[in-house]
C-alpha cells in the first residue's frame, strides 16, 4: 500500500523525526557556523527562517552571541546546546508529540 500523505500530515512520522531534524539543524547554524549567527536574524534565506523559527519558540531567551576573539568556545557551546535543547523541548511541548506518540502506539 502506497501512502501518498504528505509528510507534515502523518503526526506519528512528525512526532518520531522532527526534534531531531529542528536539533540537527540548529547545531549546524549556531554551533558549527557561529561566526555567521549575526546575519542570520533578518537574512532571508532558510538559514534566517530557522532561526527566526527556533526564537520564536523561545522569545524570551535569544541564542548565545558568539564573538571571534572574545567567547570561551566552550562557555559558548555550553550554552548553545542548552538554547538548542530548550528550544526543541519547547516545540515538542508545543506540538504534544509526546503525548500523540504515546497515543498512536497505543499505550495507556
Amino acid at each position: 500500500m502506497n501512502s501518498s500523505k504528505p509528510l507534515q500530515k502523518d503526526s506519528k512520522v512528525m512526532g518520531m523525526i522532527m526534534p531531531s531534524v529542528f536539533e540537527g539543524m540548529l547545531n549546524f547554524l549556531i554551533i558549527n557556523l557561529k561566526s555567521d549567527l549575526h546575519r542570520w536574524y533578518e537574512d532571508p534565506s532558510w538559514k534566517g527562517a530557522w532561526i527566526r523559527f527556533a526564537r520564536t519558540l523561545l522569545p524570551e531567551n535569544p541564542p548565545p552571541d558568539y564573538v571571534d576573539n572574545e567567547t570561551d568556545d566552550a562557555e559558548f557551546l555550553r550554552d548553545a546546546t542548552e538554547w538548542i535543547g530548550n528550544v526543541v523541548a519547547n516545540y515538542s511541548e508545543s506540538k504534544a508529540l509526546s503525548s500523540n506518540l504515546i497515543d498512536l502506539g497505543g499505550a495507556e
